[in-house]
């Protein structure tokens, strides 16, 4: 719904078009780090509203969103709650020479946003203080973090994106400095999709040079994924995972995943990112309508190198009872598990929609060798409502 505001006497005039987006999303997970004599299931209410208006005028446009994000936890031991207030989106776009360019706060989300997207499945998101330039099939940006999970006043990314009929290619600048240890690289990626067979190959290849901690950086990602129909109405799809990891006396291979849209790209239950990482699994789609969808998929999951860490799906190395899980001997092995996921997904109408979804991880030799006690599966599993208006 717009609405006219006259701005002068000469009729010049600016589409104001509300914005109200509601999500409520409740999350179950037990086990997490797989000990039945620790007691860590925890519960969480994520609930996140946004507020803000788009306008439109004859030359610009603009966009400003409020975003409010609460997160209410249960465990066995205790209750707390976090709270975010943040201005997620604050920007004006304006046509210059058969360009768009758009300055301020700003979503950036680059093709299939395994390097830099929105991460919307997450309470905060991501959006970035930049400047981005649109033109035909060439983008550009320089972007400082507006709002991010963790913040980080040390980013810097730069990056130029070129599209074409078979997909696309990127290269982005990342420069940062963390707990005193400065850190640059130079990410070139190229994705697409092509016909085979009776279906169609979606991948992604990604390579990095740079330098961290006085090291040099040598690190490499890859994704593909087949996908066919098998029935009507049903597509069954394979996939693989890769990301380089691992270090010596004077090089970094840890591949770094960047700002990306991380839920769901190696597993539904969001226990592992696209660093160190070896990914088998294969599913099925069910299209039961053009509202009503459910998948469900299993896949195998290792360590690329057993003397780096496994890292989350935030690209954080993940921690346990006692510690991280991290061996720097290797002796503990790279078998992480196995993961099996159902998630189904249902469209009311345009403005509402209903998901909910769940997955059990059966720990491999990786974990059962860092953990002091008995070692169970973990489950998770959430349902979330989101209307927007």
């Amino acid at each position: 719904m717009w609405l006219y505001i006259p701005i002068d006497d000469a009729k010049l005039k600016i589409k104001v078009e509300p914005v109200f987006e509601i999500r409520e999303r409740y999350e179950r997970r037990t086990d997490k780090d797989f000990l039945s004599n620790v007691s860590d299931n925890r519960g969480d209410v994520f609930g996140r509203y946004r507020a803000g208006v788009n306008l439109k005028g004859k030359d610009f446009t603009g966009r400003f969103v409020y975003q409010y994000a609460h997160d209410w936890v249960w465990t066995l031991g205790s209750n707390s709650s976090n709270d975010r207030s943040d201005m997620v989106e604050a920007n004006a776009s304006f046509s210059v020479d058969k360009a768009k360019v758009t300055l301020g706060r700003q979503r950036l989300a680059v093709g299939s946003q395994r390097l830099i997207g929105e991460l919307n499945w997450h309470n905060v998101s991501n959006s970035f203080d930049a400047v981005s330039y649109e033109r035909d099939r060439f983008s550009a940006f320089v972007a400082k973090q507006g709002v991010g999970v963790v913040p980080d006043k040390n980013l810097f990314l730069g990056g130029v994106t070129m599209k074409d009929s078979q997909g696309l290619t990127m290269a982005v600048v990342k420069t940062d400095e963390l707990n005193n240890v400065q850190k640059g690289r130079l990410t070139l990626s190229r994705e697409g999709k092509f016909k085979l067979g009776k279906g169609s190959v979606d991948y992604q290849v990604a390579g990095q040079i740079g330098h961290e901690d006085g090291k040099a950086v040598r690190a490499w990602a890859g994704f593909a994924r087949y996908t066919m129909p098998v029935a009507k109405k049903i597509d069954g799809f394979f996939e693989t995972n890769i990301a380089s990891g691992g270090k010596s006396t004077d090089t970094v291979n840890t591949f770094d995943q960047l700002y990306p849209t991380g839920h769901d790209r190696v597993g539904l239950m969001d226990t592992t990112g696209w660093q160190n990482v070896r990914q088998l699994g294969a599913g099925l789609r069910f299209n039961v309508s053009p509202k009503e969808t459910f998948k469900v998929q299993v896949m195998d999951l290792s360590l690329y190198d057993s003397g780096d860490s496994w890292y989350g799906v935030g690209g954080g190395v993940n921690t346990r009872t006692g510690g991280t899980y991290t061996d720097a001997t290797g002796a503990s092995g790279r078998h992480l598990g196995r993961e099996l996921d159902l998630d189904f997904s249902y469209k009311f109408d345009t403005t509402y929609t209903l998901t909910a979804g769940a997955g059990v991880f059966w720990p491999g030799t990786f974990p059962q060798n860092l953990q002091v006690g008995s070692s169970n599966r973990q489950l998770w599993g959430y349902v979330a409502i989101t209307k927007k208006f």
